[in-house]
C-alpha cells in the first residue's frame, strides 16, 4: 500500500502530531508512506527512517486577493505534479485550507483522496474558505472528524467518520500515586486555550507548595507573563515553553486542567488522562464532552465559570484520595484509544474505497 500525507507543515501541534503518529505506524507495517508539507521547515516530531518526506516550499503571504488566488492555483499545480510522482494508492490530507487545494490536486489526476478535520466546524471564520469547503469537500472519498458534534454539522455529506485521535501507548508510563504537587495545562499560548483564565483561577487559590506548569508557545506570551506578574504568582506559575518531552511533565503533575474556550479534540486532554492526571476541563465546544464523563473520569464545568474552576482545583488540591480515584478511571482512555484500534478503522474506510 502506498499512502500519501499532505499538510502544510509538521510543527508541534496536534494535526502533526496525529499523522506523525499514523505515518510511524504504516510504516512499521510496511506500508510506503509519503509525507509531503507545503513548508520547508524542520519536523518537530520524528518520521521513522523509511518515511520520505517532500517539502513543497509554498508557503508564502499573499498580498491582496489575486495574489492569493494566484499562489493558490500554482500550489495546486505543485501538489498534483507531486502526487503524480509519487502516483499513491491514496491520499490523506489534513487541515481545512490543504484539504481543498489537495481535493482539487487528487481530482485532477483521480487519485482517491481522504481529508482530516482537525479543527471544530465552527472555527472556520474566512467565508471564502467557508464557501469552498461547502462546495470542494463533496468530492472527497471519504471526511474523518473527530467527534460526534462535527460529524452533524457535515450532516449534507453522506461520506464522513467520526475517528478518535490515537495514542501512542507502547510510550506512555502512567502516572501511578498522583501525588506531585504540580498542575499541568499543555497547549498553544493563544486566546482560544484560556490560559488566563487558568492563572486568574489559580489566583484564588492558596497554592502552598504546589505550582502550575503551562507547557507552550505561542503570541500571548507576553500578555500571560504581564498577568502572571500583576497577580505576583511568578513564584508559582511556569511557562517553560514548546518542549518535545512532554511525557516528563505528564509523569510528574496530578492534575491537568483544559481551559480552552472552544476545542476540536483535544489531544493534551486524552494523554493527560491517559497517563493518571486527574483532569479538570472547560465543558467547551466541541471535544471534551466526549471525552470526560463528569464526575467518574475526570470534572467538566461550565465554560467560562472561573469561579468553578477556581473551587475544583481547591478540592483535588486538598483530596489526594480523589485524584487516585480519578486518574485511575482516567487511564481507562488508553482502551478507547488504543493505536491499533484506531488504525484499524482507517483501514477499514481505505479499504472500502480502493474496492469500488
Amino acid at each position: 500500500m502506498k499512502i500519501a500525507f499532505i499538510i502544510s507543515s509538521l510543527g508541534s501541534g496536534g494535526a502533526e502530531r496525529v499523522l506523525s503518529l499514523m505515518a510511524n505506524y504504516w510504516a512499521q507495517n510496511k506500508y510506503s508512506i509519503t509525507v509531503i508539507t507545503l513548508d520547508n521547515s524542520t519536523p518537530f516530531f520524528l518520521l521513522e527512517d523509511g518515511i520520505t518526506l517532500e517539502q513543497l516550499s509554498l508557503l508564502k503571504n499573499s498580498l491582496s486577493v489575486f495574489s492569493a488566488l494566484a499562489n493558490n492555483i500554482a500550489r495546486i499545480k505543485i501538489i498534483r505534479k507531486k502526487l503524480k510522482e509519487i502516483d499513491p494508492d491514496i491520499a490523506i490530507s489534513f487541515m481545512t485550507e490543504t484539504n481543498i487545494l489537495s481535493i482539487i490536486g487528487c481530482r485532477i489526476i483521480n487519485i482517491p483522496i481522504i481529508i482530516a478535520e482537525r479543527i471544530c466546524y465552527d472555527f472556520l471564520k474566512s467565508r471564502v474558505w467557508v464557501n469552498l469547503r461547502k462546495l470542494v469537500y463533496r468530492f472527497s472519498n471519504a471526511l474523518i472528524v473527530q467527534t460526534i458534534y462535527d460529524r452533524n454539522k457535515y450532516h449534507r455529506l453522506s461520506n464522513t467518520y467520526v475517528i478518535n485521535n490515537p495514542l501512542n501507548f507502547k510510550e506512555i508510563i502512567p502516572n501511578n500515586n498522583r501525588e506531585g504537587k504540580n498542575i499541568i495545562a499543555v497547549g498553544r499560548l493563544d486566546r482560544q486555550k484560556g490560559f488566563d483564565r487558568l492563572i486568574k483561577a489559580f489566583s484564588h487559590i492558596d497554592p502552598k507548595d504546589w505550582k502550575l506548569s503551562i507547557i507552550g508557545e505561542g503570541s500571548e506570551r507576553s500578555n500571560l507573563e504581564k498577568l502572571i506578574y500583576d497577580l505576583n504568582l511568578k513564584d508559582y506559575i511556569s511557562l517553560p515553553g514548546r518542549t518535545k518531552a512532554i511525557d516528563k511533565w505528564y509523569k510528574k503533575s496530578s492534575v491537568f486542567v483544559l481551559s480552552s474556550r472552544a476545542e476540536g479534540f483535544p489531544n493534551a486532554l486524552c494523554e493527560a488522562m491517559a497517563y493518571g492526571c486527574a483532569c479538570i476541563s472547560f465543558d467547551c465546544i466541541a471535544g471534551p464532552t466526549e471525552i470526560i464523563t463528569d464526575k467518574v473520569d475526570g470534572y467538566l464545568i461550565k465554560n467560562g465559570d472561573v469561579n468553578a474552576l477556581t473551587e475544583k482545583l481547591d478540592f483535588l488540591i486538598n483530596n489526594p484520595e480523589e485524584r487516585r480515584r480519578i486518574g485511575k478511571e482516567a487511564m481507562k482512555i488508553r482502551d478507547k484509544l488504543n493505536i491499533d484500534s484506531i488504525m484499524g478503522q482507517w483501514d477499514k474506510i481505505i479499504d472500502n474505497i480502493l474496492k469500488v
